[in-house]
């Protein structure tokens, strides 16, 4: 019988020979062909491809009869029967031997005593030798054997502990499954179970020959024939390399399958193509060539030079950045832009070259992870009503595994537990319904979470170990659940505590139970496993935890759950199956995760049919697939694998021809991805850091392939009249992507636009992007209040003194916010992990105001800061007692002040209508003084509030003559009559009677109605600080004042390159027709409340100097 071999350098030619080889006469019509595929890909591939050329008579077009192997699935097939010890040494339960071995016997491996992660050692030696079964199955049955070689030479004295540990393995599980294989090939006789599949197996796209499967292929061709339809990445290479005999594999050093190849690209990355070709060489009884055919394109030279394997150019010329489009290289900033560069790219194509479908496209991105998440929103985004359909093939299935989540979950109990963590781990689905939260409740815990200050740590003992000292419970998990369950038990009269320290959380209501409930429940899980595997567990111990854990966290009866809970039960079965009984061996909660991490199944599932898409896969799903148009998507660093020697691994001591090599394996993949592209070839990768625009070198194997294409470029004799490196802009909305520029404009490697003699992008969005930049933030604004706003509606009727006061502090919050209805990331108070050592001074003068509050009303300072303490509120420790001094010196400071007011604390209720609308508020009082006084730095705006207040007040009580005492930090420019560092002003409404100070206090409340009003239908330049300025006309510090109103409001947030003086330019509204004239429209809205000010109102007490007008220039 006889290995019949055809050999081709892309697939779609073997497809015919491959046809007719499964259409032949045979013995019996019935029989079913195997045909072996190196990956799923190829396997659709010939799905799609194989019907309409086995199609008889016009017949329907039908692959019946064939079934798909693996080259594992042939593996165990040509074998025979695998005797049951043979399953014994599969790597999952390797792992478990070898750690159970070591820690019975911990001289077995040098050093194991002081390896902290010893079950990642016994994983990393189960790989070891799993590799040798298949790479090198003579060293393993000589092992056996009791012969200390690498099959041919003695072990290094420094590897010698390898072959006495599997020895011992091998005492416990017998037979191995190398012996195995030795004795399938070395027995002249074919096992009984794989007769019926002679003369019916195949291989396609057979483009890697290790030689143990050598071996196996042509033990089977003794008594069949064997027909190999095989891929290589260069003719002239499979043509020139020497036979490398399967019988005894030569080392590695001994031979060179490239020595007659000049090409310097394959000379650096063919040589696992080499080695594979001699050992297929050696084994064929003939061996058939299919000629490739090349187009007059650079791409074409490029192939030809390849799969010649000789340089057919001189070495000598230098660069030049030359192509006619058939070859392109992007260079541009990051994830993103690399995909909206594909996304144009693929346009482009589509546009230009009717003969091209989106089904003729393959995007191969050897980091899939990297980009997945983007191919949707970004490939499939709209351009002119239309949009491309994308495939990921293998694509994630959704969700995570219950691996992950058991995996997730013993992270919490080993780690800090972080309030984020938690609350990521309650969203899981499978988590999030085996405890009964809905979205809506998870919501509501974030919210407590938030309020109670919940940051990270199950417990007080928790933060203790990470040296926190013993009084920094409050904030931990089970201190947030017993306040919560305190709750629902007794309303917080804010003086008691339950127990020592627990402050009930006195937001909830009846509806809460449930939730609180969950949440009880879920954290005395973590609880529960944290504190029984703080020392570590015995396997026994781990397989019965994992089992208990597994019917407490999921749900057991949703179908997608049961589905994979045999697979974890095999897992916790596999730790039970130790063949030693060690007590004493404790395994960690991290070695436990770490074996989860390994055997957890794929997340990716098997390729999804082939529709007519852009198809995006992996360097392995996607290898030597023909395609019309190749691009490789995010050859960057990091995306192809790297040598290095690993000093555990016998296989590199002496390597042979056909062992593993992954980093030129990678490579040959990307030759291979050259050599299936017909029209183009395409790489986009990283030129920029996204973050600081700094340039990123190209990886070296981006470099080999710019050199190679750009010397056949300087020989080709083609007109070349594009750039062949590409570099893009930062951003899409770019004056680069939206014009065609000349070929002599700068440089051309920038000049995307030039490939096509278009502009690049199709993205109509850049475009308007670019546009409002272009036309100005004034035009920009006047477009959004005009145009894009919804249509306006009525204010609410019925508004309070804090609506009242929101067009005068931000207006544009005002306008984006409730007519927009956008919340921006600066109005969320997102949950934090971290416990506040120190706060920033926000938090200090809250916390200093809340001080300075209860300690009016009585509260000892001691009591507060116990109270504040079991909120969380407070530094753990000596640092909060720091901080409670600091903030008690400055209270003492503003207590006199406060003395001298001696009228209880009252509430005002107050209902007036003003201009149609109905200001209604609960006013807190003291006598008939606003009482306004915080630890914030002074500033001329935190007379906003209490102006509004008393002119409210004297609208609803006008017999009173209602004052406002403003307290607060000196400012930065106090003067002598700052008292000790405290800055005070004291005013009223202006009037001697009652009937001029409402006329002055309607006149106010009038002008903040119509300012609110106006605020929702157009910007309006009112600044919290620096409108104050204008009005007291104090110029010192105006551009300060304005730049900090500027950095911090939506204005900035939405329009970061605004310029700030068009904002002061002129405008026309209804409204502002009757501000008093100025230059700008600022200082129009400033003086109008500087008349309202100065004329409605009476300062009593300043301690802070203003400049007259008359000293104003």
């Amino acid at each position: 019988m006889s290995i019949e071999v055809v050999v081709a350098e892309e697939v779609g030619v073997l497809v015919a020979p491959l046809a007719a080889w499964l259409s032949r006469e045979r013995f019996d019509p019935l029989s079913k062909d195997f045909i072996v595929v190196p990956h799923i890909g190829l396997r659709d591939y010939l799905i799609e491809q194989l019907p309409p050329l086995l199609s008889k008579g016009g017949g329907g077009k039908i692959l019946a009869n064939v079934d798909f192997w693996l080259p594992r699935d042939f593996n165990q097939n040509s074998m025979g029967n695998i005797p049951a010890s043979v399953g014994m040494w599969n790597e999952d339960r390797l792992v478990w031997v070898i750690h159970s071995l070591l820690e019975t016997d911990k001289t077995l491996v040098p050093g194991y005593e002081d390896v902290t992660r010893k079950l990642a050692l016994a994983a990393k030696i189960a790989s070891l030798f799993t590799r040798y079964s298949l790479q090198r199955p003579d060293m393993v049955y000589s092992w056996a054997q009791g012969q200390m070689t690498d099959g041919r030479k003695p072990l290094s004295v420094s590897n010698e502990w390898q072959y006495h540990l599997w020895r011992r393995v091998r005492e416990l599980l017998g037979e191995s499954s190398a012996e195995f294989a030795v004795g399938v090939i070395s027995n002249n006789e074919i096992p009984d179970s794989v007769q019926p599949l002679l003369g019916n197996i195949s291989f396609f796209g057979l483009d890697y020959v290790s030689p143990l499967k050598a071996a196996l292929i042509k033990k089977m061709a003794s008594q069949s024939e064997v027909h190999i339809f095989a891929l290589t990445v260069s003719l002239g290479l499979h043509r020139e390399t020497n036979l490398i005999s399967v019988d005894l594999v030569p080392d590695r050093a001994e031979i060179d399958p490239l020595v007659k190849i000049s090409n310097p690209l394959l000379k650096s990355w063919a040589r696992p193509a080499g080695e594979a070709a001699g050992l297929l060489k050696s084994i064929a009884d003939r061996i058939t060539y299919i000629e490739p055919e090349f187009p007059e394109t650079l791409l074409g030279k490029v192939k030809e030079n390849i799969s010649s394997g000789a340089m057919s150019v001189a070495e000598n010329l230098e660069f030049e950045n030359k192509s006619d489009r058939s070859i392109q290289i992007h260079k541009c900033h990051g994830a993103v832009r690399q995909m909206e560069v594909v996304r144009d790219v693929v346009l482009h194509i589509l546009n230009s070259r009717s003969d091209i479908y989106a089904r003729d496209i393959l995007v191969i991105c050897p980091q899939l992870d990297r980009f997945e998440a983007l191919i949707q929103p970004i490939g499939e985004k709209p351009v002119d009503g239309t949009s491309i359909r994308t495939a990921v093939l293998g694509a994630s299935t959704g969700g995570d595994s219950i691996f992950d989540l058991l995996d997730t979950f013993l992270e919490l109990c080993s780690g800090r537990m972080t309030a984020s963590s938690v609350l990521v781990t309650l969203a899981q689905s499978g988590i999030r319904e085996r405890f009964g939260f809905s979205i809506e409740a998870l919501a509501d815990v974030e919210r407590w979470v938030r309020d109670m200050e919940i940051r990270w740590g199950l417990d007080v003992e928790t933060r203790v170990n990470a040296g926190y000292p013993e009084e920094s419970g409050q904030g931990t998990w089970v201190h947030g659940a017993t306040r919560l369950v305190a709750g629902l038990l007794a309303p917080d009269d804010g003086r008691s505590f339950i127990g020592d320290d627990v402050v009930p959380f006195d937001d909830l209501g009846s509806s809460d139970y449930e939730n609180v409930g969950n949440l009880w429940n879920f954290i005395a899980l973590v609880r529960k496993v944290t504190l029984r595997t703080r020392a570590g567990l015995t396997h026994q111990e781990w397989a019965d935890l994992i089992d208990a854990t597994i019917n407490d966290l999921f749900d057991v009866s949703s179908e997608v759950i049961a589905d994979q809970m045999n697979s974890l039960h095999e897992f916790s079965q596999s730790m039970r199956e130790v063949v030693i009984d060690n007590r004493a061996s404790k395994v960690s909660i991290m070695d436990v995760r770490t074996a989860l991490q390994r055997v957890a199944p794929d997340k990716r599932g098997r390729s999804s049919s082939w529709i007519d898409g852009v198809r995006f896969g992996t360097l392995t799903n996607l290898r030597s697939i023909k395609a019309k148009v190749v691009v490789i998507l995010g050859l960057d660093r990091g995306a192809l694998r790297q040598g290095g020697a690993d000093g555990d691994d016998i296989l590199e001591e002496h390597p042979r021809a056909g062992d593993r090599d992954p980093k030129l394996e990678d490579r040959v993949s990307i030759l291979a991805a050259l050599s299936s592209a017909s029209d183009y070839f395409i790489v986009v990768c990283d030129g920029h850091d996204v973050s600081n625009n700094n340039e990123i070198p190209s990886v070296i194997a981006l470099e080999e392939l710019i050199d190679q294409f750009s010397l056949v470029a300087n020989s080709s004799g083609l007109d070349l009249n594009s750039p062949l490196v590409i570099k893009h802009s930062r951003q899409l909305a770019d004056v680069s992507n939206l014009s065609v520029p000349k070929p002599e404009e700068g440089d051309v490697a920038k000049k995307a636009g030039l490939l096509w003699n278009r502009p690049w992008t199709f993205d109509a969005a850049a475009l308007e992007v670019l546009r409002r930049q272009d036309e100005g933030s004034a035009d920009s604004l006047v477009e959004l209040g005009d145009v894009l706003l919804p249509e306006i509606e009525e204010d609410d009727p019925i508004i309070g003194i804090n609506k009242l006061k929101e067009p005068f502090v931000d207006p544009f919050k005002l306008l984006v916010g409730e007519r927009l209805g956008i919340s921006l990331p600066e109005d969320e108070r997102e949950v934090s992990d971290e416990i506040e050592i120190w706060p920033d001074p926000l938090g200090s003068w809250k916390l200093g105001t809340e001080l300075l509050g209860e300690m009016t009303k009585g509260v000892g300072v001691d009591e507060w800061t116990k109270r504040s303490r079991s909120l969380g509120k407070l530094p753990p420790g000596k640092i909060g007692d720091l901080l409670v001094g600091e903030l008690d010196a400055l209270v003492q400071e503003m207590l006199p002040l406060l003395n001298e007011v001696k009228s209880d604390r009252s509430h005002r209720l107050v209902n007036f209508e003003v201009s149609g609308m109905t200001v209604a508020d609960r006013i807190e009082v003291a006598g008939s003084i606003v009482l306004d006084v915080s630890l914030s730095k002074w500033g001329r705006h935190r007379r906003i509030v209490p102006w509004l207040k008393i002119a409210v007040l004297t609208c609803e009580f006008p017999d009173v003559a209602w004052e406002a005492l403003v307290i607060s930090r000196g400012s930065d420019f106090t003067t002598k009559e700052t008292k000790e560092g405290v800055a005070v002003e004291r005013f009223r409404i202006a009037g001697d009677n009652a009937e001029t100070r409402r006329n002055n206090a309607r006149e106010i409340l009038e002008f903040a109605v119509r300012l609110r009003r106006n605020a929702l239908r157009t910007f309006i330049p009112v600044f919290n600080r620096a409108t104050w300025l204008w009005v007291d006309h104090s110029m010192t510090n105006i551009q300060k004042a304005l730049a900090r109103d500027l950095s911090g409001s939506y204005l900035s947030l939405l329009y970061p390159d605004v310029d700030y003086n068009l904002l002061l330019g002129e405008s026309s509204t209804e409204f502002e027709s009757d501000l008093p004239d100025a230059k700008f429209r600022a200082m129009r809205y400033a003086k109008k409340i500087s008349e309202l000010w100065n004329g409605g109102v009476k300062v009593l007490r300043s301690d802070e100097k203003t400049k007259s007008a008359k000293d104003t220039k």
